[in-house]
């Protein structure tokens, strides 16, 4: 998920990062119990997508293993957090999360981020449609923790030994295969084997296969995600139910318009038409931050119209990418 906030945009690693990725998006092209869309930044692989990662370094440890050898779990990850690493854990028991919707009240595992501690209490982000503040009690860990099926994943921002340079052919590609609905992970073959072998099963009976199994193949790209909205009553019924889904697009289109303003002040975009594109920017942002509201507001009140409205928005904002991507590819220098 996208938490920058541009404070300087002087040469920094991290925003040469954050705007040559985030750009290419990719869904489900099947019927699944929880359809979504996301980033398309590193190749998936075990349903991760950290594993490789310009920035971050990341080690993977079996709870079993540590309670097994007699380790205090709490005084573990505290140490990890004093020596600058954050502890994902996987397979949290958010009974015991306290700010968590399933606090005290049901069973619902998830990942959470361990930040911080204190006397009492380690401090997560957690996930409820959005990045959320939680904590658990030290003496609740353990009965939260699931030690045969868990994970702890150890992160380390990587030492700024080698330079990530901001590579403009980098972004043009990726700025053209979203505009396109190119598969881009096509590229990654060499590194994550591109599947084909569940086609046959999925035709099937697609609705058996559970997310993380679905085989790449499955996946819709770039703005190609817009007609399986528009054409498929079933998935167009996800973006009015889910409000990640709006709201992820509008993410999408503020990291955009972030974007513009960074290689603007870069001097990346041709200075005759840079206004324009600004200006283009700021009406895909707007129609995208109408769709979300539109979608909100279906939500709490559902109308036939707003129906209608919404894909009205979807079709508009699929026009106006399709004119601004090509300006955009062709002001970058």
């Amino acid at each position: 998920m996208y938490l920058g906030v541009i404070l300087d945009l002087k040469e920094n690693q991290y925003y040469n990062w954050l705007f040559t990725n985030y750009i290419q998006l990719y869904g489900r092209n099947v019927f699944t119990t929880d359809y979504y869309v996301d980033y398309y930044v590193t190749p998936e692989k075990d349903g991760l997508f950290y594993t490789i990662h310009s920035l971050l370094d990341y080690t993977n440890i079996d709870p079993a293993l540590l309670v097994e050898s007699g380790a205090d779990m709490v005084r573990f990850i505290k140490t990890c957090i004093n020596h600058g690493k954050y502890v994902e854990i996987r397979n949290l028991n958010e009974y015991y999360v306290e700010g968590s919707p399933a606090y005290g009240t049901e069973t619902y595992y998830h990942k959470n981020l361990v930040f911080g501690w204190d006397d009492d209490n380690l401090y997560l982000l957690g996930q409820a449609g959005h990045v959320k503040l939680w904590k658990i009690k030290h003496s609740d860990l353990m009965r939260a923790l699931d030690c045969e099926e868990g994970q702890l994943n150890i992160f380390t921002l990587n030492s700024i030994d080698s330079y990530y340079a901001l590579n403009i052919d980098t972004i043009k590609d990726l700025l053209y295969e979203y505009w396109k609905g190119i598969d881009t992970n096509r590229r990654m073959e060499f590194i994550i084997p591109y599947g084909r072998q569940d086609e046959r099963s999925v035709k099937s009976d697609p609705n058996s296969i559970a997310r993380d199994q679905l085989p790449i193949f499955n996946n819709i790209y770039g703005m190609k995600i817009y007609d399986l909205f528009l054409e498929n009553p079933r998935m167009f019924e996800y973006l009015l139910d889910d409000k990640r889904i709006p709201y992820f697009i509008y993410e999408h289109k503020k990291i955009m318009r972030d974007r513009v303003d960074f290689l603007r002040c870069k001097n990346h975009i041709i200075e005759e038409v840079s206004d324009q594109v600004a200006a283009s920017a700021d009406t895909v942002l707007n129609t995208a931050r109408v769709l979300l509201n539109r979608c909100l507001k279906y939500q709490i009140a559902p109308k036939d119209s707003d129906r209608t409205r919404i894909k009205e928005v979807l079709r508009e904002l699929k026009q106006l990418e399709n004119q601004f991507y090509p300006q955009l590819i062709e002001s970058l220098m």
